[in-house]
């Protein structure tokens, strides 16, 4: 198994993270990795997307997770492995921060860490301070 977590504080509440999160057509507007994506049903669990990342192939993915104003997770299935986004958000005192994790996990992890994991890594932080600065935008 490979994982990798980045955390981001951020000014702006859990709805408005939700909604930017849960507008599946315009991740592309915090993630530059991502060329399109699409969800035809309610972003729910258990619904299914699509999604073309700037360098690959189109892939499905399942909401395998959604607590509104909280966390989700979408799986998407690669060669006898299993890529696993979670987005959650951490309420603090006075801050919120929202934590992103990447895992990739099933027989040919070892493989699949070093054909997308490099810029899963570099991608990351960039695609949080975009939703961030989306975020506080609109608050």
């Amino acid at each position: 198994m490979w994982k990798f977590s980045h955390n981001i504080e951020i000014n702006a509440t859990p709805e408005t993270l939700w909604q930017l999160w849960s507008d599946v057509e315009n991740w592309k507007k915090w993630d530059n990795s991502i060329e399109w994506s699409q969800m035809k049903a309610p972003f729910q669990e258990g619904s299914k997307g699509q999604l073309k990342p700037r360098n690959g192939p189109c892939t499905s993915f399942i909401v395998s997770t959604a607590v509104k104003n909280k966390r989700f997770v979408t799986q998407s299935k690669l060669p006898l492995t299993q890529l696993i986004f979670t987005h959650e958000i951490v309420e603090k005192e006075n801050t919120i921060s929202i934590t992103h994790s990447i895992v990739i996990q099933g027989a040919l992890s070892f493989l699949f860490s070093k054909i997308i994991g490099k810029s899963l890594v570099s991608e990351l932080p960039e695609s949080m301070i975009n939703l961030k600065k989306l975020a506080e935008a609109i608050n």
